[in-house]
């Protein structure tokens, strides 16, 4: 609650104004699932993603691997160390002697679309590719 009082010099009448303190907009619940995401690195071509709760990963019965395929059927993932997400894209370090990382759209309803995935392969100007053995990746934006 603000209060402006005007007007109060000598034979001045006094002014009152109050303007009542805006009631703060309650922080909405999400209503998309939360997912986790862990990266199975023993060679099988997959990924577990789980359901979250406002305490943790539920039960574990909740989770599911997902192995992302090319249009013939052959896995993309030989062995995936690690996960990040940007905008609406997940990106997997896909390691054991490749040089590619897996690029797949992220849908706020259900998580990773396995079936939208493909392979990267960064290479420099003359084609020589970029990567040895990826097992990470981070994402930074600037402000």
């Amino acid at each position: 609650l603000g209060i402006a009082i005007y007007g109060c010099g000598a034979g001045a009448g006094a002014v009152i104004r109050v303007t009542p303190t805006p009631t703060p907009t309650p922080t909405p619940t999400p209503t998309n699932p939360t997912y986790a995401y862990i990266a199975n690195q023993q060679g099988n071509g997959s990924y577990t993603q789980c359901s979250v709760s406002s305490s943790g990963i539920s039960e574990s019965n909740t989770c599911t691997n997902f192995t992302p395929t090319d249009s013939g059927g052959t896995s993309l993932l030989i062995a995936a160390y690690g996960i990040a997400f940007y905008e609406s894209y997940a990106y997997i370090t896909n390691s054991s002697s490749v040089i590619t990382y897996t690029q797949c759209n992220v849908n706020p309803s259900f998580g990773i679309e396995s079936n939208t995935c493909f392979n990267v392969t960064p290479t420099e100007s003359g084609g020589t590719p970029l990567l040895g053995v990826p097992t990470g990746i981070a994402f930074y934006a600037l402000p």
